[in-house]
């Protein structure tokens, strides 16, 4: 099949020849046999997979590169670009000869050649950035500009693109800096000059795309050149219909310009740009069908971006039009399976096609785009903006619900989601601030509603991908709303809890034996791939279980008489069987012992008792688990059963505090010392938790540290009697004081004081000499911290 496709590949049309192409440009869509082989192999390589393709295809294209005969040349660059998806990883095992085949065919005096060579570099630099782009700028970028240069527009237009997409992903803006001059140079000529209308937007939009590449103190040489040409481009575009394409673009490409350079820089010609926009907007014939209307939309998300909250006073112009947006009535036709009519047949092509009984039904793929851009700039301007969006916020909400179980688009499910928390957080923090227009009836509705409707998405989600946005959004919903939940509110949650649960144990189990055996279930897969794929979902899984239980600690929490009974007897075995089974996988131990952490914080005695009955030999290995995680909640509950389990937890407390020393000794700090040393041997990024790193450096060997001390301290002052407080406590007066997690540091310091003025002689030392170190320590750390 795959030698089929090639030969298929090299039977290009005689009418396709180089002067009837240059003449036409007009892609069809007819099954002609060169797209038939391009679909059989990208097919074959995203079924299949890079192994068993690789060595066929690449037994063809050499000599198809290397033949005198253009149309083979053709071939072979076609057939890389066909397969390139598929052979994502083979690619890259030698992707210095694969660069190597395309690049001299980038500027082949015949145009059809140099066109499919730009086509197979897109799809490169799509698939394999910022690999790309990382290592073969250098090389890439002059050619590109060379084909700018070039007299004709099919192959300029493609150049663009492939700067477009090149651009996009480029690590870091000196990369492109030594080209710069020219490229703006090139671009700008062709956008002033040019008299094609197609060439002039694609321009426009490389250069909004090599803006975007580049930093502020980069740009801003260029920045008044740029803005005054950008200006007189949207003020000589204004009134011919023809150019509104350019124009749109044009705009976004200015709010490209002011992302870069800064609001600073950007605002003294912010209201004449922001002015023209608006009147844009106020013209009769502006609707969502206008050229104009998306960049328009595009153009107001990035400007928000720039200016955050001072942009509260053009939110009037942009919100109306997203709303407006996101409610169009998708283009959709429907076909009957056993339409013969060929004229309905093709309005089919080039839509998204969704098969309902007998019925096909196409959506315009555009108008899904579209729809998605304007749910994700919504989203966006939740986080961006919030407490100013607050007039319009019934309405975003009543735009976003429906979206949640939007078929065609798996991406607007999940910024649907994601965007109701940030819902439920504006209008409750605008009630506490004392607004007058929020209610609390109006909160408790609205939490209502979502997770109502919420509990339906989880239900009928069929992307298990999803499912982990939409769980996070239950769970953070429930931990913002304490206040504002009731029985009746929880009622569809907590009703869906256990079925999720077991639905997601089938999975776990399903997922561990295809990762034990995944020969039985290769099928027509290539075995690296399944297992990619095993992992994969093996991951996806462990989200679920997180959001789960982040769902359930929240219940604990803030509504624990209406949970508990649905706990204790639908749910409790499973986080049982997670803490006590040794083959769980960390982050889902870490987080069940996070949930009894929760449960024994609100139930005291009872539910420690409960606890220990069912994993006390667990959590005692869990003290001293090699993933910070595990340790971290371990250590975080010995806190806690100290605080609230009363006279049962006084019969372990002497083995817990030895545990949490040898933990402390063991481990240690995690200080600028022992982090140097693990920055060392650490190479690879991990996104798990126990690689976690804030933003002041604080890591979780850090925290897990000053928990286990903070522990010991809970130990000292409620279990006093059940422990050698005299060895313990000096101890623990030595590790204080605590630095990174200010809340424990104010618990334990609460501690000492309390000792202090008991008169402990253990905690003051002979002539009260320890508490005048300590404080001294005390007061050095509080000033070099100011």
């Amino acid at each position: 099949m795959v030698l089929i496709a090639f030969d298929l590949l090299c039977k290009i049309k005689e009418e396709d020849e180089i002067n009837e192409w240059t003449k036409t440009g007009i892609i069809y869509f007819e099954p002609t046999p060169t797209n038939i082989g391009e679909s059989i192999l990208e097919r074959i390589s995203l079924r299949l997979g890079g192994n068993p393709l690789i060595s066929i295809s690449f037994s063809i294209i050499p000599d198809l590169l290397e033949s005198k005969d253009w149309k083979l040349n053709y071939a072979g660059l076609k057939g890389i670009e066909s397969i390139s998806e598929g052979c994502k990883n083979e690619f890259e095992q030698d992707f210095e000869q694969l660069i190597g085949n395309i690049l001299p065919f980038i500027t082949n005096e015949n145009y059809r050649v140099s066109y499919q060579a730009l086509d197979a570099l897109g799809q490169l630099t799509t698939d394999h950035t910022p690999l790309i782009q990382s290592f073969y700028t250098k090389k890439i970028m002059p050619l590109l500009i060379e084909c700018l240069l070039v007299n004709n527009k099919y192959i300029q237009i493609n150049s663009a693109s492939v700067i477009i997409v090149f651009a996009n992903q480029i690590p870091n803006s000196k990369m492109i800096l030594p080209f710069l001059d020219k490229l703006l140079k090139i671009l700008l000529e062709i956008i002033e000059n040019s008299e094609d209308i197609p060439l002039q937007e694609q321009c426009m939009s490389a250069l909004s795309s090599v803006l975007s590449a580049c930093n502020g103190e980069i740009i801003g040489k260029y920045y008044k050149e740029l803005i005054e040409f950008l200006k007189q481009i949207v003020i000589s575009t204004n009134e011919k219909k023809e150019y509104k394409g350019i124009r749109g673009r044009t705009f976004e490409c200015i709010s490209t310009l002011a992302n870069c350079i800064g609001k600073q820089t950007f605002n003294k010609d912010s209201n004449e740009i922001f002015e023209y926009m608006i009147t844009t907007q106020k013209s009769k014939d502006f609707s969502p069908h206008d050229p104009q209307f998306n960049f328009i939309l595009k153009s107001w998300q990035k400007f928000a971006l720039t200016f955050k909250e001072s942009f509260e006073p053009y939110l009037e112009y942009l919100i109306p039009l997203l709303i407006e947006s996101a409610s169009q009535k998708l283009d959709s036709v429907v076909v009957n399976d056993d339409e013969d009519d060929e004229e309905k047949q093709r309005e089919l092509i080039g839509r998204t096609i969704i098969i309902s009984g007998k019925k096909k039904i196409g959506i315009n793929t555009l108008s899904i785009q579209e729809r998605f851009q304007s749910i994700e700039l919504l989203y966006d301007l939740l986080c961006i903006i919030k407490m100013p969006l607050l007039p319009w916020i019934k309405k975003i909400s009543k735009v976003i619900i429906p979206h949640l179980t939007f078929l065609f688009h798996d991406k607007i499910r999940q910024f649907s989601s994601q965007s109701l928390p940030i819902i439920v957080e504006i209008l409750i923090t605008s009630f506490e601030n004392g607004n007058k227009e929020i209610d609390e009836q109006l909160i408790n509705e609205t939490v209502k509603e979502n997770l109502f409707y919420l509990s339906i998405t989880v239900t009928d989600e069929g992307i298990l991908e999803n499912l982990p946005f939409h769980l996070d959004a239950i769970a953070t919903i429930i931990s913002l709303s304490k206040n504002y939940i009731n029985s009746k509110t929880l009622k569809p949650i907590l009703e869906l809890l256990p079925q999720l649960i077991k639905d997601s144990q089938n999975r776990k189990s399903e997922n561990q034996l295809q990762f034990q055996n995944p020969n039985l279930y290769k099928l027509n897969y290539d075995e690296e791939d399944i297992d990619i794929q095993i992992e994969e979902r093996m991951q996806n899984e462990e989200l679920i279980s997180q959001y789960l239980s982040e769902t359930i600690e929240g219940l604990i929490k803030y509504h624990y008489d209406d949970f508990l009974p649905l706990f204790i007897k639908k749910l409790s075995n499973y986080y049982i069987d997670l803490v006590n089974n040794e083959n769980t996988p960390e982050v889902e131990t870490q987080h069940s012992i996070c949930v009894f952490d929760d449960l024994v914080e609100r139930g005291g005695e009872e539910m420690f008792n409960f606890f220990w009955e069912k994993c006390n030999n667990s959590y005692v290995n869990c003290l001293l688990h090699e993933h910070e995680g595990i340790r971290h909640a371990s250590v975080f509950g010995a806190g806690v059963f100290a605080m609230r389990g009363k006279d049962s937890f006084a019969k372990v407390a002497q083995l817990i505090s030895e545990l949490l020393v040898q933990g402390i000794e063991k481990y240690g700090s995690g200080g600028e010392e022992e982090q140097q040393k693990e920055n060392i041997n650490e190479k690879e990024y991990s996104s798990d938790e126990d690689e976690y790193d804030d933003e002041d450096g604080i890591t979780t060997t850090m925290l897990v540290y000053d928990n286990a001390i903070s522990a010991i301290g809970k130990i000292l002052y409620y279990q006093t009697d059940a422990i050698q407080f005299d060895v313990l406590a000096p101890f623990w007066l030595n590790c204080l004081p605590i630095q990174n997690d200010s809340d424990e540091s104010n618990k334990n310091i609460n501690y000492l004081c309390n000792w202090i003025e008991k008169e402990n002689e253990i905690i003051l030392g002979k002539n009260n000499k320890k508490f005048i170190k300590k404080l001294f320590k005390y007061l050095f750390l509080f000033w070099i911290q100011i």
